[in-house]
């Protein structure tokens, strides 16, 4: 039977100042991650996108916030797509959003699933709740302690172990929970899946082996979840702007 056809890319939306970079979408009028809590890595949702656009953007007409999502989605897997067999392009789109001279450490807390970090436990055992969504749980999930965490430009920060798995060649982006709602349908979306990682907060019968070393969210190959096209493959390698990505 014939393979199925690759998901039509969206048509762009009016000009707008969003960028995607390996982790992270962030604004180039004000210079900061279009999300302003929670996880920060992976693309921001539609309602996010609209919120931003409210404080930001003073064209006309104002760029439709659900094109965006799937426009920053689309954007993002191609760098990682590209990046995937090419640890060269992967430390140089890494170093747009991390560059060496200016990105700081900390440690902190680390969810190994979907790389939210906080330095407050407290705070950090929140990201579990049932609103969380990736599916990310406390038990199967937390590190086992404080981590290496950067902090690079536009405010986002992301776990050291998942630049290195991105180098690596084996970083795997964690789904979002499905939408009820057909129309908000969005490539990064699917039943989320768990993977396991030490805790010390778990409870004796719960708590796998500590680690001194955080482990990373998988060890298979990145497979991203759009097909995507040669030519968006070549446009993503040169930093093509993003609302040409189509």
């Amino acid at each position: 039977s014939p393979s199925p056809s690759p998901s039509p890319s969206p048509s762009p939306s009016p000009s707008h100042s969003l960028t995607a970079g390996i982790f992270g979408v962030y604004c180039t009028s004000c210079n900061q991650s279009v999300k302003k809590t929670g996880n920060k890595l992976y693309s921001p949702d539609e309602q996010t996108i609209r919120r931003h656009f409210k404080l930001c953007h003073h064209g006309h007409p104002t760029p439709d916030a659900f094109k965006v999502e799937r426009e920053l989605i689309i954007s993002q897997d191609a760098i990682l797509s590209a990046a995937k067999n090419d640890p060269q392009l992967a430390a140089n789109k890494i170093a747009v959003v991390f560059p060496p001279q200016t990105t700081v450490e900390h440690k902190a807390y680390v969810c190994n699933k979907c790389g939210y970090s906080s330095k407050d436990k407290k705070v950090f055992r929140k990201h579990f709740g049932k609103r969380n969504a990736y599916g990310c749980q406390l038990v199967t999930d937390a590190s086992s302690g404080k981590v290496d965490v950067c902090e690079g430009k536009y405010g986002i920060t992301c776990p050291k172990h998942f630049l290195t798995a991105v180098v690596e060649g084996h970083f795997v982006r964690p789904n979002k929970r499905l939408r009820s709602n057909p129309r908000h349908k969005m490539p990064n979306r699917s039943a989320p899946s768990s993977t396991p990682v030490s805790n010390n907060n778990a409870s004796p019968q719960q708590q796998q082996p500590a680690s001194n070393t955080p482990t990373p969210p998988s060890s298979t190959p990145f497979r991203p979840i759009l097909k995507t096209s040669l030519s968006t493959l070549s446009r993503a390698k040169e930093g093509t702007p993003l609302n040409q990505l189509n």
